[in-house]
């Protein structure tokens, strides 16, 4: 049994745990998706032949979003006691009920929302880690997210290092995602005004991520800006993701900046199902996250902590030879060898991330060169097969 606890969206972490699913060998492990609500990914996977069931969470375990666990300790304990007995007894009633054998929650929140049923029901449990936390090593809510689980599986050796240290325990893996070639499924008419400007010879960059702001998008906006009219090729920028409710004041200052420095150079898709579209069109792809940050529009500051991980849209663009424009933040330095594989920038560094565009834009062969190297760095290191027998080994050794 899979839990994904947050099915809203097909993001990188979602994708792959579904890497994984469509992957396993059928003759050897029968798996089955719960999920707190369908959102995107129930009816995803459906399509796809995964059995998915739906378990629906009440009061606090319903709620999403970081602020929850501002709350406090004891807060949250006198807020979702009841629901969350509640939804443990469903849980250890469900894995009873289908003889489930062992059960694997995709992130840190799957975690602490089945922890106790799975502990309740005597099966154990896989815990995958794939970004850091947002909160101390002391929080409570890590401690759990350590002694709940039977073993836990980290996306990248960064990842592991920032929830358990150096500790060499053997029910601690890095496992690192691997990934599939991206394959377009889009009609060929999506690309077509991207083509026309490729041959008029603009060259197009690539940001595929959800419009937050850990993802830096304004960090790359100011290098657009720094670059303007200083650059001997053209070039274009397509942002491709969701606009997430919560950082209305993010997408404003946004645009109020393109407005106010006259970029037209710069465009956000919005959300689509098919972002591979895009990115087998793009000549460099460029994720400028951050770890934190302070960001201030109309007087207000805003306090920024990511939580990246191990960005699968790095990977996906390896997959296609694509050069890439990383930060140097948690697991990116295990994905891109800098000046071998791609570029690394300081995060939050627009200069540095200025002069890295300009680098790959008005350098062609440096382009090739850079995708050439990543598409055999992810074929020996990320590929699929490595990453479902090395899941699958851990499966066996708990069965």
């Amino acid at each position: 049994m899979f839990y994904i606890s947050y099915p809203q969206r097909l993001a990188g972490s979602q994708r792959q745990i579904i890497t994984l699913l469509c992957n396993l060998d059928r003759n050897r492990y029968e798996p089955i998706v719960v999920l707190p609500f369908p959102g995107i990914v129930g009816p995803f996977l459906e399509s796809r032949g995964i059995p998915v069931e739906i378990i629906e969470p009440r009061g606090l375990m319903a709620a999403y979003g970081k602020k929850v666990l501002n709350n406090g300790k004891l807060v949250n304990l006198a807020r979702g006691a009841g629901s969350y007995l509640s939804y443990s007894f469903k849980i250890r009633n469900f894995i009873r009920d289908r003889a489930i054998d062992l059960v694997h929650s995709a992130e840190a929140r799957a975690t602490l929302m089945i922890g106790p049923g799975v502990r309740l029901s005597g099966r154990k449990m896989i815990a995958h880690f794939q970004g850091e936390f947002t909160v101390p090593s002391t929080n409570y809510i890590v401690r759990l997210c350590k002694v709940l689980p039977n073993a836990s599986i980290c996306n990248a050796e960064f990842v592991r290092q920032s929830i358990f240290g150096e500790s060499d325990c053997p029910s601690i893996q890095t496992i690192y995602t691997g990934i599939e070639k991206p394959i377009a499924c889009s009609p060929r008419c999506i690309s077509t005004w991207i083509e026309r400007r490729k041959a008029d010879g603009f060259v197009f960059i690539g940001c595929f991520a959800s419009v937050v702001p850990f993802k830096g998008y304004h960090i790359l906006l100011e290098a657009v800006r720094q670059l303007k009219g200083k650059t001997r090729n053209k070039f274009i920028v397509i942002g491709v993701g969701d606009f997430p409710e919560g950082h209305e004041w993010y997408h404003s200052m946004l645009f109020q900046r393109m407005q106010d420095h006259g970029i037209d150079n710069f465009i956000f898709t919005g959300w689509h199902d098919d972002p591979f579209a895009f990115l087998e069109l793009m000549d460099i792809t460029c994720l400028p996250s951050l770890t934190e940050a302070t960001v201030t529009y109309n007087g207000v500051s805003h306090r920024i902590r990511g939580n990246e991980g191990f960005p699968t849209t790095h990977l996906e663009a390896m997959a296609l030879a694509k050069p890439i424009i990383g930060t140097g933040i948690a697991g990116v330095p295990e994905q891109i060898i800098d000046q071998e594989t791609g570029l690394l920038v300081d995060p939050g560094d627009a200069n540095g991330l200025a002069e890295a565009i300009n680098a790959l834009v008005d350098n062609p062969e440096l382009r090739l060169r850079l995708g050439k190297n990543g598409f055999d760095r992810v074929n020996s290191l990320f590929s699929i097969d490595q990453y479902v027998k090395s899941v699958s080994s851990l499966y066996d050794s708990m069965a």
